[in-house]
């Protein structure tokens, strides 16, 4: 009965294993393999794409952002150096006619508190006796002007978010580049097995897995979230 048993289950294993043996069979299951591989990168690598989208669209968006508030800070500046200019010159001529108290209560009521202290250093340095003191506060090497100052911060801001923007839409190419590769495998794993010719079919199998591995040398050295 045992032989029997043995004789009636030795032709199903053999056919099993005839199936796996069998060259086409196993360049079919490679095949899947790839392009199995390739559909889940690309998807991978699209979804990276999208995200690193995103991050260009918000970086860009924060660059536009923060050159529009500098140029709202830069005109502020210029606005504030124009009236402290003009302070100046009120407050020089009053002191060069000797109406000490004109001095004091333009000083006083008229000019900015940032600009007043830079005034009070020039006059240190004795102007109109000193000829190598500087002309004017604004040649000071202290001087500044807050508003100035923060539309250069921001300026600075804009052109690193900008750049950011253009490092996330590169990487985003880098990714699109990657699927790309991801395709070619799908397109060799599934024209191997329509050809008739053994070894070209070996050779096409070549190149999909070669594509497979460009892919992966690709999306690998990228960053990712």
């Amino acid at each position: 009965m045992a032989e029997e048993t043995d004789s009636a289950q030795d032709p199903q294993d053999d056919s099993l294993v005839a199936r796996f043996r069998d060259p086409a069979r196993r360049l079919e299951l490679i095949a899947t393999i790839l392009m199995s591989i390739a559909v889940v990168s690309s998807a991978y690598c699209a979804w990276q794409a999208t995200r690193w989208g995103g991050v260009q669209a918000v970086a860009f968006a924060e660059a536009s952002t923060a050159r529009v508030e500098s140029s709202k800070a830069l005109s502020t500046g210029v606005q504030q150096s124009a009236y402290d200019a003009s302070t100046l010159l009120e407050l020089t001529l009053a002191y060069t006619r000797g109406e000490t108290q004109v001095v004091a209560d333009l000083k006083d009521r008229f000019m900015r508190e940032e600009f007043a202290a830079h005034v009070d250093d020039w006059l240190a340095t004795k102007p109109f006796e000193n000829p190598d003191a500087p002309r004017t506060p604004f040649d000071l090497e202290t001087y500044s002007n807050a508003n100035m100052d923060l539309s250069a911060d921001l300026e600075e801001q804009a052109a690193a978010k900008f750049e950011e923007a253009k490092a996330a839409n590169q990487t985003g190419d880098d990714y699109i580049l990657a699927t790309v590769y991801f395709a070619t495998v799908l397109f060799f794993s599934g024209v191997s097995t329509k050809l008739d010719q053994r070894p070209l079919q070996w050779f096409v199998i070549l190149l999909a897995a070669g594509g497979l591995a460009f892919g992966f040398s690709r999306a690998l050295s990228l960053p990712f979230f």
